[in-house]
């Protein structure tokens, strides 16, 4: 804050009055005033009472991309002055930042790019006294922290290495005024990482985590593999406001099968969005480059893990997942190389059912006294019966679904003398909706005819 004092402020009818009245009315610096001058940094769209909301600013650290107000605030003995009465005042001020200007006493800016900003304020009275103010604008560079070695998922760790292992992260966008604090987390189970904090660690030096990591001497860890998940937070200087702060993805390593030549391979698997009552008829086969099938494995499970063991090392090892009575649910087949001794685990393997239910009725012809009966056909997650809606003129209908036909009352036969339009809407379990078509009903005599599917009238 500027102060300064026998500096002369009159108000602006004052000054017109002058011109024409002659000496009498000449302005006196030898009166006294006081004038100070604040500059706020607010929200955006603050317009409240800045005195009893915020406090004037030097510096202030934002994120990249905020907008925020610049307001200047001034006291004339003591007397705060609003904005709109500024004008009444022989005051002249401008602000400045960079090679951009502004004569308002407030305004807003969005900060793009990053770095560090001078505003400056400079007021100028009726005498051409001036006071000047700058306040420092810190843009954060948003920080960034990655893991990056060892690899996720090493599987080669020595069980018995008593050097362990060591582990590197990379961190950017620390600007100059940021001072960083790193957090390092580790747990046996990759869902309670985040919940186990290991201890406050130096963010520019990597860790070293000693063995051996053999927990029980009767074991021989012959086939059977330690795993342990870590990552790292940082966090900025809770001196600087805001503060940031990042995390690296949940990492995992593990320890290799101890004097085993051979290699154990486990695949998760799970259905994405499935009737909790229909049970999935699962094959993983593990096949060779070659093509010849190694081993194979079934379950009847929506999510289950498959355990492989005794896989010898090889290269282009292909694990193909197939859902044998299901045939709307894909996945993807993985590829690997298999290393003597190790204990690979796959990414999850995600069977999804993207396509649509498909109905058709059972007849075009319907007798009156009859239902009209639709069958209703999805190979995958299943019809959801909660979203079946049966839409004649409009009109939404009644219906009963079951074993997959879907069956309604027809209308009166008059009531479609003249052509009615029937809509068939299902959605499956994995949120597939079925295709946009209707169907017509027109009376014929004693009965009534079903034609189509024709496309919705809004697509033709």
């Amino acid at each position: 804050m500027t102060t300064f004092f026998d500096k002369k402020i009159i108000l602006f009818f004052a000054f017109l009055t002058l011109i024409g009245c002659g000496e009498d009315s000449l302005y006196s610096k030898s009166e006294t005033n006081q004038i100070n001058q604040s500059i706020y940094i607010v929200p955006e769209f603050f317009t409240g009472n800045l005195l009893s909301n915020y406090s004037s600013a030097r510096v202030q650290t934002i994120d990249q991309g905020q907008t925020i107000k610049f307001w200047a605030s001034y006291l004339i003995n003591e007397k705060a002055i609003n904005n709109d009465e500024i004008a009444n005042y022989p005051i002249a001020l401008e602000w400045t930042i960079g090679n951009e200007s502004y004569n308002v006493p407030f305004f807003t800016k969005t900060f793009k790019e990053t770095g560090s900003y001078d505003a400056i304020l400079t007021t100028t009275d009726f005498f051409q006294d001036t006071l000047r103010d700058t306040v420092t604008i810190q843009v954060n560079t948003p920080i960034k922290i990655k893991a990056v070695s060892p690899e996720d998922g090493y599987n080669l760790l020595d069980v018995t290495d008593s050097a362990g292992i060591t582990l590197h992260w990379n961190i950017s966008g620390n600007d100059p005024w940021e001072d960083l604090t790193c957090l390092f987390y580790a747990s046996r189970f990759k869902g309670s990482t985040w919940e186990n904090l290991v201890d406050t660690v130096k963010c520019e030096e990597p860790i070293i985590i000693l063995g051996p990591f053999e927990q029980n001497n009767l074991i021989l860890y012959h086939d059977t593999s330690i795993v342990y998940y870590w990552g790292i937070k940082v966090i900025t200087d809770y001196g600087t406001y805001p503060s940031q702060r990042d995390s690296t993805s949940i990492s995992s390593f593990r320890t290799r099968l101890k004097d085993n030549p051979l290699s154990i391979i486990e695949v998760p698997v799970k259905y994405h969005k499935i009737d909790q009552n229909t049970s999935p008829y699962t094959r993983v086969d593990l096949i060779s480059a070659s093509g010849d099938t190694i081993q194979s494995k079934i379950s009847l499970l929506s999510q289950d893990t498959f355990y492989f063991k005794d896989i010898p090392p090889q290269n282009g090892l292909i694990i193909k997942a197939t859902n044998l009575i299901l045939s709307e649910y894909k996945t993807e087949s993985v590829t690997m190389d298999v290393i003597a001794g190790s204990y690979n685990v796959t990414p999850e393997i995600l069977f999804i059912d993207s396509i649509a239910p498909e109905r058709a009725p059972l007849t075009n012809l319907i007798n009156p006294e009859d239902s009209i009966v639709f069958k209703l056909k999805d190979l995958g997650s299943g019809i959801n019966a909660k979203y079946i809606h049966v839409i004649l003129n409009n009109d939404t209908l009644e219906h009963q679904f079951s074993d997959t036909l879907l069956s309604f009352a027809p209308p009166k036969l008059y009531q479609c003398h003249n052509t009615c339009e029937l809509e068939i809407e299902a959605l499956d379990y994995a949120a597939n909706e079925t295709s946009l078509i209707h169907w017509t009903l027109s009376s014929k005599d004693t009965f009534f005819l079903l034609e189509g599917p024709f496309p919705l009238k809004e697509l033709q």
